[in-house]
């Protein structure tokens, strides 16, 4: 009868440890610590002999006296089944101790629950154990470790605060102390860029090395993208999957469906890149760049404004997260709301695991290039929370599911709640469609507030008829926002509104711009000078 231990590790505090800094180096090293701790750190503190996946050469605990059996890894967390408690305990220690030294400022949480393998139903009891009595007080009883102030003389870290242990900057006069946390990350920068070209290969291009290189022009106000995706319902659709009462049935469907959710994240970001190459042109007298698909041809300063250049042969793209079905990436600000929903469309073309199709939804941020990128990110990370809510809503039916796109244009480099931003820039929501749908089944979700239909309203917006007008423009935002009557007298002076597949077929749209009480146009026109569409 053995008696294994299965063991949950679980990364804590994740996005202040990647996000809290301004610095792209920062962040990719912070990031690829965190990839570490899930992963190379817990292969190499395994005993012997053991399984760790993506091994294509699968052996089970039971099978082949294996020490160590990893049964899932994703979203921060690894499960790990042992042989003997004492060896997950050892595991442990020697796990722990190299995370201090090598990713100071990384906190885990770690739990251990005996499995009775022979016993019908146990590792399913055992998970359940974890998650709902082990690890919560793991988490609430571990005290949040705090930078020490110093002792005796000691100088501060510049961007944590904490004592400086070294010197760093590109040179003289450009030194900066740093603490330990801050050497730690960026000394895996360089790591954390290699796995990002050896899993998302861009042939014939780069990433940016910093944000100032992701698009935008000299002399010109330059915005980036933040954006970031999350999978939907992954923990509920986790548990009816691989719920059974055989254990080795139950262990290989929690692999398999950490496994499928991880290869459909990296497969979504691919397709992301791969947008952006095909649309990238070349001119024998400058640098290559990606226009506007509807401004192609075009000479006006707006849409000239859309043209994005590339630099040195950079993509305008920086993936920063992308583990699994969490996702973060950076962008030019214009490409922002186009990359998403690809992204987004993408994440649903193949069905993972348990045979049903993935959806997610995504919160995009723009903002100035040096806007603090914590705010930055825990904006996007909201945006993305307000349309998981609303895609509950419309996906309640069995089998039903929506992928919605969210967003906030913060150029003004004012942040508030998103709550807060509705009812006081918003008109408590009305004025905007948004969140939009990308991808759905069976879903019930207004048949107009989708991303195809404000792509088509981008488009004839962008057409003769309204291209040279942007008084006009400017007139019409104004009117919507003061509410259908004061946008039938405008349409009474310049004529109905585009109408285009997917709207209301009712009567007055085109009139007052408004139907159902929301606002039908307005997304549109606020995105118009700040959106560059690729498809």
């Amino acid at each position: 009868m053995p008696i294994y231990t299965l063991t949950l590790i679980d990364t804590r505090r994740v996005q202040p440890y990647i996000f809290g800094a301004n610095e792209l180096q920062q962040i990719t090293g912070a990031s690829e610590l965190v990839e570490q701790a899930t992963d190379r750190f817990v292969r190499e503190a395994l005993p012997k002999p053991c399984y760790f996946p993506p091994d294509p050469n699968v052996r089970y605990i039971e099978r082949d006296n294996l020490r160590a059996e990893v049964i899932f890894a994703g979203g921060g967390n690894v499960a790990i089944l042992f042989a003997t408690r004492d060896e997950a305990v050892a595991c442990t220690r020697r796990y722990t101790s190299r995370l201090l030294i090598e990713a100071p400022g990384l906190e885990v949480a770690v739990g251990h629950v005996e499995v009775n393998w022979d016993q019908p139903g146990a590792l399913d009891a055992a998970w359940h154990e974890l998650h709902t009595e082990i690890m919560p007080r793991r988490k609430d009883g571990v005290i949040t470790p705090q930078a020490v102030g110093g002792l005796g003389v000691t100088a501060q870290c510049a961007y944590t605060g904490g004592p400086a242990v070294a010197e760093a900057g590109d040179g003289p006069g450009s030194q900066a102390l740093i603490s330990s946390e801050v050497e730690a990350k960026r000394a895996q920068a360089e790591a954390g860029y290699q796995r990002l070209t050896r899993l998302l290969p861009v042939p014939g291009y780069t990433y940016p090395r910093a944000f100032d290189d992701l698009g935008g022009a000299k002399g010109r106000a330059n915005f980036i993208a933040v954006i970031h995706a999350d999978g939907n319902n992954m923990g509920r659709r986790l548990k009816a999957y691989t719920q059974s009462a055989d254990n080795r049935e139950m262990a290989n469907k929690l692999r398999a469906f950490s496994q499928s959710v991880k290869a459909q994240g990296q497969r979504a970001l691919q397709a992301v890149g791969a947008l952006l190459q095909d649309r990238i042109e070349k001119d024998a007298e400058g640098p290559p760049y990606i226009d506007d698909v509807f401004d192609q041809g075009s000479a006006s300063e707006a849409e000239s404004d859309r043209r994005i250049w590339l630099k040195d042969g950079r993509l305008p793209l920086r993936p920063l997260v992308f583990g699994g079905d969490d996702v973060t990436f950076v962008c030019d600000g214009r490409l922002g709301l186009t990359l998403a929903a690809q992204f987004l469309q993408a994440f649903d073309d193949e069905p993972l695991a348990d045979g049903q199709p993935a959806f997610a939804c995504a919160g995009v941020a723009m903002v100035h290039t040096h806007f603090p990128f914590a705010q930055a990110y825990a904006l996007a990370e909201e945006l993305c929370q307000a349309a998981k809510t609303a895609a509950r809503g419309a996906a309640s039916a069995p089998r039903a599911g929506a992928s919605l796109l969210n967003w906030r244009y913060a150029t003004s480099g004012l942040l508030a709640d998103w709550e807060d931003i509705c009812q006081r820039e918003y008109l408590e929501g009305q004025l905007i469609a948004r969140p939009l749908l990308v991808a759905a089944q069976n879903a019930s979700y207004e048949t107009w507030r989708r991303w195809e239909t404000f792509r088509q309203i981008i488009e004839q917006f962008r057409a003769k008829d309204w291209r040279a007008r942007r008084n006009k423009l400017k007139a019409l935002r104004a009117a919507l926002r003061d509410g259908p009557d004061a946008v039938s007298k405008f349409t009474d002076i310049y004529g109905p509104l585009p109408i285009v597949n997917g709207l209301p077929e009712e009567a007055g749209v085109q009139q007052t711009g408004w139907y159902g009480g929301r606002c039908v146009y307005f997304d549109a026109i606020e995105a118009d000078d700040l959106l560059t569409c690729l498809k």
